[in-house]
This record gives structure tokens, C-alpha cells and sequence, in this order.
């Protein structure tokens, strides 16, 4: 009997073996969400973590940096779309990718552009690495599904030193409207226009 119950409950051992496993996977899956953080400092010296949404709807991310003229050139644009969603739930963060470019750099290009939305330094381009960026200006929207769009601001830059009168396209309001409205983008991957960020 002590065999038989012995070679009975083999099996069982294994399926409660296999079920915390499975347990641990399950778990392991869900980890990475905190591991995935990445926390970066704005002017002040404030840790903030533009991956985590902390009560937001959606978290945009742009990628600029200060000497590339056509990121510059969308500040107009960037201020008056942080103006338009903010409320509606949207957090903004601009992350600046020059590893060279100082606090007080950084905090004179705010001012001389107008912009009173968070603002990072990834000097060590861990979010640009997290997210893929390859262009300033880029711009993600993020969700607690992950990136729900990923690319341009608009289509007023056709490309390098192509530039139309005035743009076709709204991608990145398109994209926020999609989302805050809680529906899915309809082109959530464009191409962006503008400077190549560098490897490090």
C-alpha cells in the first residue's frame, strides 16, 4: 500500500510542483511593470518616472533636444497641445537626449521657448534605450497597455528641409483624443521628421 500510495501521489506532487511554477511565472509577469521604471530628474531636481501612470490617462513622452531646429521649432505646437489634454488627463514630460547639455542649459531653453510642462535630462539615454527613440522631435503616448503611439507631431515636416505651409495631419492630437476618449489610435505608428539622437 505504501508503494502504491507512494507512486499515487507522484503525480500530484508534480501538478503542485508545476502550479507554483506556474504561479512564479505568472507573478514574474507581472514584475517587470516596476522593473521597467525608469526615474530622471527635471530642473529642480524632482525624480519623476514618465513610464509609471500614476492616475494619469495617458503619459506623452517627447523627445527633444535644444540646438536641433526643428524640435524647437514645434514649441508653439507642444505648448498648445500640453494646454489642450492636460486637463483631460495627459501628462506631458519633454526629455531632453544631449548628454552634454547642463541644468542651466536646459532651464534657459525652457524659458527662451515657454514651456512649463515637466522637463528631463536623459544624459545616459536609458529612456530613449527603454523606448526605442531614434528622432527628436519624437512623441509617445503611453497607457497601462504600453505605447498606443509612437512618431511625429504632426506632417508639417514632410522631410529634412522639406517643410509644408501648413500641416495635413494632426497625428500626436489625433492619437490623444483616441486615448483620452478611451478608444484606440487609428495610426498609432508614424514616421518622425527631424534630428537623429546619437549613440551614446
Amino acid at each position: 500500500m505504501g508503494g502504491a500510495g507512494g507512486r499515487g501521489m507522484k503525480p500530484h506532487v508534480s501538478f503542485s510542483v508545476a502550479f507554483c511554477l506556474a504561479a512564479l511565472f505568472s507573478l514574474a509577469a507581472c514584475v517587470p511593470q516596476a522593473s521597467q521604471e525608469v526615474s530622471l530628474d527635471d530642473l529642480d531636481g524632482r525624480a519623476h518616472s514618465p513610464l509609471v501612470l500614476a492616475g494619469a490617462k495617458a503619459n506623452v513622452v517627447i523627445f527633444i533636444t535644444n540646438d536641433c531646429p526643428i524640435a524647437n521649432s514645434y514649441a508653439p505646437e507642444i505648448q498648445s497641445i500640453v494646454r489642450d489634454y492636460s486637463p483631460g488627463g495627459a501628462v506631458f514630460f519633454l526629455v531632453h537626449v544631449d548628454p552634454d547639455l547642463t541644468v542651466a542649459k536646459a532651464k534657459k531653453h525652457a524659458a527662451d521657448f515657454g514651456y512649463g510642462c515637466s522637463i528631463l535630462r536623459d544624459p545616459r539615454h536609458r529612456l530613449v534605450s527603454k523606448l526605442e527613440a531614434d528622432i527628436t522631435p519624437e512623441a509617445f503616448v503611453l497607457t497601462r497597455d504600453g505605447v498606443a503611439y509612437r512618431g511625429r507631431i504632426d506632417d508639417l515636416f514632410e522631410d529634412l528641409g522639406k517643410k509644408r505651409r501648413k500641416a495635413r495631419t494632426r497625428d500626436l492630437r489625433d492619437a490623444l483624443e483616441a486615448v483620452l476618449a478611451g478608444k484606440a489610435v487609428v495610426n498609432p505608428k508614424t514616421a518622425a521628421v527631424g534630428c537623429y539622437i546619437p549613440e551614446l
